[in-house]
């Protein structure tokens, strides 16, 4: 009986280590980390005293509480042209975000077009030129902002 017991504990220990090592994922191990830069280095507001960065947008503003995650960002640049997807990630509650990027890109002569407010909101921004959407969602440990950037029309 004893045995059997002792059996039961053994697997029941061997089971939780290989959970605990599945979980923590391979992310510490040498040689298995992503090594893609990110699109470009964050670069403080120079007028600003908030905590407000600008990625590759430099009329896009992002609070500093955000990182960007780089395998789901990709910039696309022809030119003087920039579109592109930044996404990034942060324990920041969704209504802040929201209220931060409706006053935050207004300062930058953003125009609010429209709001959807629910799981997953939507805000949409739109300059003479370029259109700005952003996508705020929430997920177990962090909330997720998307930054959608695309020109308005295409020059002839």
């Amino acid at each position: 009986m004893l045995q059997s017991l002792m059996g039961k504990r053994g697997l029941l220990l061997a089971v939780t280590a290989l959970a605990l090592a599945a979980l923590s994922g391979c992310a510490n191990f040498p040689g298995t980390g992503n090594t893609t830069p990110a699109p470009t280095s964050p670069q403080p507001a120079a007028t600003s005293t908030t905590s407000t960065l600008y990625y590759d947008f430099q009329d896009v503003p992002i609070p500093n509480e955000l990182t960007l995650v780089r395998d789901d960002s990709q910039v696309f640049q022809g030119g003087s042209f920039k579109s592109g997807v930044l996404a990034f990630k942060g324990r920041v509650d969704q209504g802040s975000l929201i209220g931060f990027f409706t006053t935050a890109m207004a300062k930058d002569n953003w125009k609010l077009l429209g709001s959807i407010r629910h799981r997953r909101s939507a805000l949409m921004f739109q300059k003479p030129d370029r259109l700005c959407m952003i996508t705020i969602y929430e997920k177990i440990y962090y909330t997720h902002v998307e930054i959608h950037l695309m020109p308005t029309a295409v020059n002839q």
